[in-house]
C-alpha cells in the first residue's frame, strides 16, 4: 500500500470536508439544479440510446467457404510449387482438429457470373483463364512466361471462379443480416490480380469484386485491410480515385527490392482525385518483423484511421506469409497475432467483417494462423501474443506513412510537425535536426528487374531442409504452449437489490435507481437470462483481510463503528469526509459492492466465466487508503486487484479507469506497485475538477518500482467525446497496455463522461464504452471484469453498461461519433506520451517531430549497402530463404568438401516434415486449459531449448514473387 505525494491538502470548494453547514446545502443545490438540467437533456440523450439501438441485434453465425475443387489448382509443370493445394487441406484439416468447423454456418459456393468478373476484369483477362481448360501444359507454361509469377491449368478457371462466387456470396450474406462474419478458405488468392493482367499466383482478384459487388449493394464506405506480406497493388489500382473504399496494406517492401518492385508501393502513393487520402501503404523495409511491430502499426495507423472513417463493410485480405517459418515472409508473426489483428477490426461496421484467404506457405504456422483467425471470429477469446520492442525500421516506415497521411485525417494531427521556427532559427534536440523525421523515397529494385521473359520455375522462395525442419519445430512448440481458454460462461454478472438500501435523505446524484435502471436495461437488452451469461449469487459480504488488503485498519473499524450510530451522528461523520452521505445500510452496502466484484474476479480468474459485469453501488475508485471519498465507501476495484495478486497469484494487473473523475484511490494504493498498471483518462480542467488535487495530471507517473506504472490522461475543458477518448486509447491506452501483457483487466467503469450527464460535462456515447470493452477483451484471453463507478444520467449509463456487455458478448456494436478532437486533446496525449516514454518503448514513434511537408531523400548510395547489411546481420536463427535452383547449387558446393554419402544419412536423420501434422492432430491436454494454469499460461512466443542450425547465413537472392 502506498500514496502519491500530495501536492494539495486542501478540499475543493462545496466538499463535505467544509466546517460550515452552509457549503454542504451550496453543493446540494447545486447538484438539485444538475439534476434538473439532466431532466431537460434526457431527450436528447435518450434520442442517441435509440438511434444506437435502432440496428442491434445479438450476434448472429459465422459463415464458412470450404470447396473441395478449390483443391483441384495446381502447377502441372511443378510439383514444388509453394502455392499449392496443401495449404487449404491444411487449415482445413487444423479448423477440424479445433472443432471450428461444425460450430460455422456452412456456406456453400458458387462459380462466379460473367457479370460479376466483369465488374473488375476485362473480357480478355477472363478469356485466358477459359482458354486454360483446354491447352496442354507446355501451352500454357508459355502463356504465363509472359506474366509475373502465375500457373494454370485445366482446372484454374473453374477454382478461380469458385473462389470469387463464394466470396461474393459471404459478403451478401452479411449484408443480408443471415451471418454476423464470414470466412472464405479459397484458392486461388487474388489480391495481386489487376484489371486486365493475372499476377502473383492469382486467379482473379476475389477481394476487389466482392467490394465491388458490396458497394452496387449500396454499401457507402468499405474498409480493406492487407495484412498479407506482399503489397496488394491489384486491389490498390482498383480503387485508388475512389473514396468509397479505404484500402490500408502492411506488406514487405525493402525499397522496392522485394517483390512486386513497386514504387507505388510505398507510403506516399496515398491515391488520387477524390480518393486521395483513401489509399494507405505501410512498407516494411527490414526482415524478423514480430507482433510488437504489426500491433504497432494497427494501433498507430489502422486502428486510428479506421474509427474516424466508420466503414460499413470491412474485409481483410488475409496473407500468412509474415507468419513465423515462412520463407516468402521470413518475418516472424505468431498465429496468435492474427486473431488480436482481426479482433481489433470486428468492432467496425457492426461486425460486419469477411476475412478472405490469400497467401501463406509455411504449412503449419499457415493452418495454426488462420484456424485462430476462424477461431476469433467465433467470438472465442485471443490467445496472449507476445511482446518485444517495435524495431525502429518499423517506427519509420510508420511515421513515413503518416507523414503521408496526416493532411486527409484528423485522427493523425496527435502527431507533431517541426516548426517552420525550429527549421530556420533552431537544433533539435542537441541533434542539429536529427529529431525530424526525414521520409525515405528511395526505390531501388533488382537491376534486371522486370525480365523480357518471366520465370515460370524456380522464382519463389524456400528453406533448406534443416531450415525448415527448425522451424516446424518453432512453429509447434507454439502451439502446444499457446492456451486456447475454454470457459462454461461468455460473461458473469453481479446485481443485488439489497445495494439499493444506501441511499441519502435528500436527492443525490448517487441513487438507488443507478444500479436498478442498468439492471432493467440488460434485461430489456435480453443480456440476462441469455445462453453463455450467468447470474453469480449474491450476498458475498467484503470480510476485513480482504479490506485490509488496500485500506488501513482504522478506515475498516470507523465504517464498522459507524453502523452503531444513530442517523445525526453518521451525518456529523459523513459532513467530516469529502463528499460522503452515509445511512444505516450503508457499510452493509459497500460490503455487498466489494464484495460482488470480488466474486466477479474468483469467476473468471476460476475459468468458469470468461468475462464480469458487476453492477454494484456504492463506486469505490475515490475511497482513499484510510477513509472514504468522493461517494465512495471502500475501493471495489482496487481490493479486487490486491485480491487477484496476493490471493489468487496474478503478476500483472491492468486497472483501466474511465470514470470523468480521476480515481486518486486507485492511484495512491498502486503508486509503488509494478504489478498493478493504473491507468485513467478524466476531466482535470488543470486541478479545479472533482476531486480537485494535483496529482491527477500527466506528470504523476508512480514512484520506486511503480514507475511509469501510473498513467494519467487529463482532459482540460468540456465537452470531450468519441473522438478525444479514441485519440487517448489508441495512442496511449492500447499500445502500454499490449507492452504491459495484462493476465487480468478491471475496468473501474464510471458513465459519468456519457452524453447528458449532469456532473462530467462530457459527451462520450454508448457506443464508444461498448469500443473501448472490446478492444480490451483481446488482451488477458479475455478476462476482463466490468465495474460499475459513477455515472448520474439514468437513461444514459443503461445503455453505456449495456452496450459493455454486448461487447464482452460479441455483439454488433452502434457507430462511434467522430470528429475533429479538440486541440486541448491532442495537447494532452501529447503532453502523456511525452512523460511516460520513457517507461514504454510502445510510445516511440512520435520520438520524432514529422517534416513539414512529404519530402525526403532519394536514399541512393550508402544507404542501399545499409540495407544489404542490416538484412544480414540480422538474427533469425537459421538460413535465409533462397530459390530452389540456389539449393541445389548449394549442396553441389557442399558435396566438394563433404563425402555426399555421408550427408545423405545425416539427411535422413531428420525427423520427417509430416511429424507436425501429428503434433497439430492433437488436442491440447487438459493441463493447458485448466483454470489454475490460466493466469501463468505460457504466453504466446517462440521459445526452445534447442539452438538453431548451425548453417552458416546465406546471402539472399533478389526477393522474389508471391501472394
Amino acid at each position: 500500500m502506498s500514496s502519491t505525494p500530495s501536492r494539495s491538502s486542501d478540499p475543493p470548494p462545496g466538499s463535505r470536508s467544509s466546517p460550515r453547514v452552509s457549503a454542504l446545502q451550496a453543493m446540494k443545490a447545486a447538484k438539485k439544479a444538475e439534476m434538473l438540467r439532466a431532466k431537460l437533456n434526457a431527450n436528447l440523450a435518450n434520442l442517441v440510446v435509440e438511434q444506437d439501438n435502432k440496428e442491434e441485434e445479438e450476434r448472429k453465425g459465422t459463415g464458412l467457404v470450404y470447396h473441395e475443387d478449390m483443391l483441384l489448382h495446381s502447377c502441372p509443370w511443378d510439383e514444388h510449387h509453394i502455392e499449392s493445394p496443401a495449404r487449404l487441406e491444411s487449415i482445413w484439416t487444423r479448423c477440424k482438429q479445433l472443432e471450428l468447423v461444425d460450430r460455422c454456418v456452412r456456406v456453400q459456393p458458387r462459380e462466379a457470373t460473367e457479370s460479376e468478373l466483369k465488374l473488375y476484369h476485362t473480357a480478355e483477362f477472363i478469356e485466358t483463364f477459359v482458354k486454360s481448360r483446354d491447352q496442354e501444359a507446355g501451352d500454357v507454361e508459355t502463356v504465363c512466361s509472359g506474366l509475373d509469377s502465375v500457373y494454370m491449368c485445366e482446372h484454374t478457371d473453374r477454382a478461380a471462379r469458385l473462389a470469387v462466387g463464394a466470396s461474393v456470396e459471404l459478403v451478401e450474406k452479411v449484408l443480408n443480416g443471415e451471418i454476423h462474419n464470414g470466412m472464405g478458405l479459397v484458392r486461388p488468392p487474388g489480391h495481386h490480380a489487376m484489371e486486365n493482367t493475372p499476377c502473383g499466383f492469382c486467379g482473379f482478384n476475389n477481394v476487389v469484386i466482392a467490394a465491388k459487388a458490396a458497394l452496387e449493394r449500396g454499401v457507402k464506405k468499405i474498409l480493406i485491410v492487407d495484412f498479407d506480406l506482399h503489397h496488394g497493388q491489384g486491389t490498390q489500382y482498383a480503387f485508388y480515385s475512389d473514396p468509397r473504399v479505404l484500402y490500408v496494406s502492411m506488406h514487405r517492401y525493402e525499397r522496392g527490392r522485394y517483390w512486386p518492385h513497386l514504387r507505388e508501393s510505398n507510403s506516399d502513393y496515398v491515391g488520387e482525385g477524390e480518393g486521395a487520402g483513401y489509399n494507405v501503404n505501410i512498407p516494411l523495409n527490414t526482415v524478423g518483423c514480430g507482433p510488437a511491430d504489426y500491433l504497432s502499426i494497427f494501433h498507430s495507423v489502422i486502428l486510428p484511421l479506421a474509427t474516424e472513417y466508420q466503414p460499413g463493410l470491412v474485409l481483410v485480405s488475409a496473407g500468412y506469409d509474415a507468419a513465423v517459418g515462412c520463407p516468402e515472409g521470413e518475418m516472424l508473426l505468431t498465429p496468435a497475432t492474427y486473431s488480436h489483428m482481426v479482433h481489433t477490426l470486428s468492432s467496425l461496421a457492426k461486425g460486419r467483417m469477411v476475412v478472405l484467404l490469400e497467401g501463406g506457405y509455411c504449412l503449419p504456422s499457415l493452418a495454426e494462423s488462420a484456424a485462430l483467425t476462424l477461431r476469433c471470429l467465433l467470438g472465442d477469446p485471443c490467445p496472449m501474443v507476445g511482446g518485444g520492442q517495435v524495431k525502429e525500421s518499423v517506427l519509420e516506415s510508420i511515421r513515413g506513412t503518416v507523414t503521408a497521411l496526416r493532411p486527409y485525417w484528423s485522427c493523425l494531427q496527435v502527431w507533431d510537425v517541426v516548426s517552420q521556427a525550429t527549421l530556420m532559427y533552431g537544433d533539435l534536440m542537441d541533434g542539429g535536426g536529427e529529431g525530424i523525421f526525414r521520409p525515405d523515397f528511395g526505390f531501388t529494385p533488382p537491376s534486371s528487374w522486370p525480365p523480357t521473359v518471366f520465370p515460370t520455375r524456380d522464382y519463389y522462395l524456400v528453406y533448406d531442409q534443416e531450415t525448415a525442419q527448425y522451424w516446424d519445430k518453432e512453429v509447434a512448440r507454439l502451439v502446444l504452449n499457446t492456451n486456447l481458454v475454454k470457459v462454461d460462461s461468455k460473461l458473469c454478472l453481479v446485481y443485488d437489490k439489497e445495494m439499493e438500501e444506501h441511499h441519502d435523505d435528500e436527492p443525490h446524484p448517487e441513487c438507488p435507481e443507478r444500479i436498478s435502471r442498468i439492471w432493467a436495461a440488460l434485461k430489456s437488452a435480453g443480456v440476462v437470462g441469455r445462453e453463455g451469461v450467468i447470474r453469480l449469487a449474491i450476498g458475498r459480504l467484503l470480510t476485513k483481510e480482504e479490506s485490509l488488503l488496500v485500506h488501513e485498519e482504522e478506515h475498516w473499524e470507523k465504517l464498522m463503528d459507524s453502523q452503531e450510530l444513530d442517523q445525526e451522528e453518521r451525518d456529523e461523520m459523513a459532513e467530516k469526509l469529502n463528499s460522503i452521505y452515509m445511512n444505516s445500510a450503508s457499510v452493509k452496502c459497500g460490503l455487498l459492492a466489494a464484495g460482488g466484484v470480488l466474486s466477479c474476479v474468483d469467476q473468471v480468474m476460476s475459468g468458469s466465466s470468461r468475462a464480469g459485469l458487476a453492477v454494484v453501488r456504492p463506486p469505490g475508485h475515490h475511497a482513499e487508503p484510510d477513509e472514504p471519498h468522493g461517494f465512495c465507501l471502500f475501493n471495489n476495484v482496487g481490493i479486487a486487484a490486491q485480491y487477484a495478486v496476493k490471493q489468487l497469484g496474478v503478476d500483472r494487473v491492468l486497472i483501466l479507469d474511465w470514470d470523468v473523475h480521476h480515481g486518486n484511490g486507485i492511484q495512491h494504493m498502486f503508486y509503488n506497485d509494478n504489478r498493478v498498471l493504473y491507468m485513467s483518462l478524466h476531466r482535470y480542467d488543470h486541478g479545479t475538477f472533482f476531486p480537485g488535487k494535483e496529482d491527477a495530471n500527466y506528470d504523476m507517473v508512480g514512484e520506486g518500482a511503480g514507475k511509469g506504472f501510473n498513467v494519467n490522461i487529463p482532459w482540460n475543458g468540456r465537452k470531450m467525446g468519441d473522438s478525444e477518448y479514441l485519440l487517448g486509447f489508441h495512442n496511449i491506452v492500447l499500445p502500454i497496455a499490449y507492452e504491459f501483457q495484462p493476465q487480468l483487466i478491471l475496468v473501474s467503469a464510471g458513465f459519468d463522461a456519457a452524453v447528458g450527464d449532469p456532473l462530467g460535462g462530457f459527451k462520450v456515447t454508448p457506443a464508444m464504452y461498448g469500443y473501448m470493452t472490446h478492444q480490451l477483451a483481446a488482451m488477458a484471453e479475455g478476462r476482463v471484469v466490468v465495474a460499475l463507478e459513477g455515472g448520474y444520467n439514468l437513461a444514459t449509463i443503461s445503455e453505456c453498461a449495456t452496450q459493455c456487455a454486448r461487447a464482452l458478448l460479441g455483439d454488433p456494436l452502434p457507430t462511434l461519433q467522430v470528429e475533429k478532437a479538440k486541440d486541448s486533446a491532442i495537447q494532452t496525449v501529447r503532453d502523456v506520451i511525452k512523460e511516460q516514454r520513457e517507461f514504454w518503448h510502445s510510445l516511440a514513434g512520435q520520438d520524432k517531430l514529422l517534416p513539414l511537408e512529404g519530402t525526403g531523400g532519394d536514399g541512393e548510395g550508402g544507404e542501399v549497402a545499409g540495407l544489404d547489411v542490416q538484412l544480414e546481420q540480422l538474427s533469425l536463427g537459421t538460413s535465409r530463404s533462397v530459390v530452389r535452383s540456389e539449393l541445389v547449387k548449394q549442396n553441389e558446393e557442399t558435396s566438394k568438401v563433404d563425402d555426399i554419402t555421408d550427408v545423405i544419412k545425416d539427411v535422413a536423420t531428420f525427423p520427417p516434415h509430416s511429424q507436425i501434422d501429428n503434433i497439430l492432430m492433437h488436442e491440447k491436454s487438459d493441463d493447458a486449459l485448466t483454470s489454475e494454469n490460466a493466469p501463468n499460461a505460457t504466453p504466446d512466443k517462440i521459445a526452445s531449448d534447442d539452438p538453431p542450425p548451425t548453417i552458416p547465413t546465406q546471402a539472399s537472392s533478389p526477393p522474389c514473387p508471391g501472394t
